[in-house]
């Protein structure tokens, strides 16, 4: 990795912005290297990966986390999730702020835009320099440039839909906003376009639920985006 993830031990909970696999590997390292322990076969260490973190596996990591260390000293868990639900952030809330004594809670996520303000402040955020590399920056700006009626006939918008993976319509919000906001200074930005950015943040956190339709949020966007020809 570029950058060496640093563990404080008074620090118990944190949310790290990369790519899954990368961060694991290094928090591995960190942790048998800090703690003096061997993380192969330790029943203390946990490491699981979810497409969509939901309410369930928020309770179960609850649970969890509130049981005794079987070394009697620290537990760890590495939760590497490429969306997760806002039920089960809110079902974190307490978890992230007041861990049971001993352990360590390590979220890794591929975008910190999709975390809710009230988690994002119950923990120490760490971005690495191996953020997945968005390939889609020409596509937003596609979008913005396109007419509103003529937007969910784009290519890249019919295989999103088509193929439903919400942390692929997560990434394109992350890029729109991105495209949008260097089209738009804040100090001229008009009512209508402040709007938008406010719903583009809603459905950003909305795709990360399993019951939402990533057509319907597509849709709505399509229609509420200002278009953009410079």
């Amino acid at each position: 990795m570029n950058k060496k993830i640093e563990i404080d031990k008074n620090q118990h909970a944190y949310l790290i912005e990369g790519k899954h696999i990368l961060i694991a590997r290094e928090l591995k390292n960190s942790i048998e290297e800090l703690f003096g322990i061997e993380t192969v076969g330790n029943p203390d260490y946990r490491l699981s990966f979810f497409e969509t973190l939901g309410i369930d596996e928020a309770r179960k990591l609850k649970e969890e986390q509130s049981r005794r260390a079987f070394s009697g000293k620290e537990k760890f868990f590495i939760v590497c999730a490429n969306a997760i639900t806002r039920e089960a952030q809110n079902a974190m809330l307490k978890v992230f702020e007041e861990p049971t004594e001993g352990t360590y809670i390590f979220l890794i996520v591929p975008s910190v835009r999709q975390i809710l303000p009230t988690l994002l402040s119950r923990v120490r955020i760490i971005k690495t320099n191996n953020n997945l590399q968005l390939t889609i920056d020409k596509d937003a700006e596609d979008f913005l440039k396109t007419q509103v009626e003529k937007r969910l006939n784009l290519p890249f918008i019919k295989k999103l839909i088509e193929e439903k993976e919400k942390q692929s319509v997560i990434s394109f919000f992350d890029e729109l906003e991105s495209a949008a906001r260097g089209k738009l200074p804040a100090q001229k930005m008009a009512r209508a376009d402040a709007e938008f950015f406010a719903e583009l943040i809603k459905c950003r956190g909305y795709a990360g639920d399993r019951a939402s339709s990533v057509k319907m949020l597509l849709e709505h966007i399509a229609l509420i985006a200002p278009t953009l020809n410079k």
